[in-house]
């Protein structure tokens, strides 16, 4: 019995020597054109064909583009009837060649680490640890002025600048915006003045976003997702932004929380507020008339009065125009559209301030 499971191991054994024998003579097939050399035959034939020759016998019947292999072409021929195969993975794009959903990839979500809660991407994962605290009811830094507490210190310090500080020496030379923080001004370049050089691109309807954020949040407008619900009584509104909601809480509870430090009048939102600021603080001076304006921008358009320039801004169903955007949406309000927002309080006569 031991002397036949011997002998039964003595022939496992030369089997598996002689299986090592030959796995180790692997028979490599020489290009005679370049140093390559290959395992199979079929694959030496395929590299001489694709490598080598220039023949092309595929041909696309719409252009004339010629392939050496028939997958070429028929990704090629989906360039003519806009067919997008191809779909990212982490978003909704689509494409017609692997090759550009690849190179999608690549540009668009390489080392993107995307919030789980509100889907908004960030390109680094200590940026996304800061903005998960948006979503935390933690809230552990205090303004030392007025105790208000914030869940992260870019919001405690954005905080302290539009509500402790008028002075904001950043300003915009294209627009009247002003800002106190280098950041902020930065940021609203990017976002108002330089659309020509946004690359993040909705697959919908081509506009172009700064961010892949904004377009994250641009893409609900398509998809119709509203995932920020108002927690009001009776009222169950949704929005798509988590900044719309905030904005649509504050109005339904007519909460002033945002006061002018000059003449104490209080405002429902920040914007509206530091609009309102700027009419306490008049310090740029028309030197022809001595009228005085809250921004750089502001005087500037006044003094195109003064050289004769064309009022760019014209009204569609009068004659009149505008040097300022503005003075034609009140003009076009007031006259053509009759509204009135201001009512007496003692009678049912409307005013327009």
């Amino acid at each position: 019995m031991d002397s036949k499971i011997t002998s039964g191991n003595g022939k496992r054994k030369k089997k598996l020597s002689a299986s090592k024998l030959t796995t180790k003579k692997v028979t490599k097939y020489q290009c005679l054109i370049c140093p390559k050399s290959f395992a199979h035959r079929s694959t030496l034939t395929n590299h001489t064909f694709m490598a080598h020759t220039n023949e092309r016998p595929y041909k696309c019947s719409v252009c004339g583009w010629s392939s050496k292999t028939l997958y070429y072409l028929k990704q090629h021929e989906r360039l003519h009837v806009g067919e997008k195969k191809y779909q990212c993975s982490r978003c909704p794009s689509k494409f017609t060649l692997w090759s550009d959903r690849n190179k999608h990839l690549k540009q668009a979500h390489d080392n993107l680490w995307p919030c789980e809660i509100c889907k908004r991407v960030f390109k680094a994962k200590e940026k996304l640890a800061r903005h998960e605290q948006i979503h935390s009811d933690l809230k552990n830094f205090v303004c030392v002025i007025c105790e208000h507490r914030s869940r992260t210190i870019p919001n405690l310090m954005s905080h302290i600048s539009s509500m402790h500080t008028q002075e904001k020496p950043f300003p915009c030379t294209e627009c009247p915006a002003e800002f106190a923080l280098s950041s902020s001004l930065k940021s609203h370049v990017n976002r108002a003045h330089r659309k020509g050089e946004w690359v993040h691109k909705c697959y919908v309807c081509d506009k172009k976003f700064p961010t892949q954020a904004a377009l994250y949040c641009h893409l609900r407008t398509h998809t119709r997702e509203r995932p920020y619900i108002c927690s009001h009584s009776g009222c169950k509104k949704n929005f798509p932004t988590q900044g719309e909601l905030r904005r649509h809480i504050n109005f339904h509870v007519g909460e002033k929380k945002y006061t002018c430090t000059v003449c104490g009048k209080g405002f429902v939102t920040l914007e509206i507020r530091n609009q309102h600021v700027k009419t306490h603080n008049k310090k740029f001076s028309c030197d022809i008339c001595a009228k005085k304006y809250p921004t750089a921008f502001h005087l500037k358009e006044h003094q195109k009065r003064h050289t004769g320039a064309e009022k760019p801004f014209k009204c569609e169903e009068c004659p009149n125009a505008y040097f300022e955007k503005g003075q034609l949406t009140n003009h076009v309000r007031q006259i053509h559209k009759n509204i009135r927002p201001f009512p007496c309080s003692m009678c049912d006569s409307h005013f327009i301030r």
